[in-house]
């Protein structure tokens, strides 16, 4: 068999990630609403595609090879990686001191802090 899965009708797919799971082809009939004989026609595809001569071998190669190669129509969710934040210039400093009378100090501590994250947006330059 090639790298890659032959081309399978969807019926064919269901019917072989059926297979897969342990169900026979009366089992599949009733779960897909088709007859028993449509079950089978899709196996028997199935097994001419992939040249294996038994429906179990025919899942087993459909299912390994859908987790080796997902198909381009899934979806794959996007891994979120924060960028790592500006370390505080004064660790001391930004704790807020409420005993300190001092408000402009306190005032300069989160400019500070704001500014570490990069320039302000805007025309004009903060100063």
């Amino acid at each position: 068999m090639a790298e890659t899965l032959p081309a399978l009708s969807e019926g064919e797919k269901q019917c072989l990630r059926l297979v897969a799971q342990g169900f026979n082809s009366k089992e599949i009939a009733r779960q897909l609403d088709v007859s028993e004989h449509t079950v089978d026609q899709r196996v028997r595809t199935s097994l001419r595609k992939f040249g294996v001569p038994s429906r179990k071998e025919a899942a087993r190669l459909f299912v390994s090879g859908m987790e080796r190669s997902p198909q381009s129509d899934t979806y794959q969710p996007l891994i979120y990686q924060p960028e790592p934040l500006a370390p505080d210039p004064e660790p001391a400093s930004s704790l807020a001191q409420p005993d300190r009378p001092d408000g402009q100090t306190e005032h300069k501590t989160l400019l500070r802090r704001i500014l570490a994250f990069g320039p302000p947006l805007g025309d004009r330059p903060m100063n």
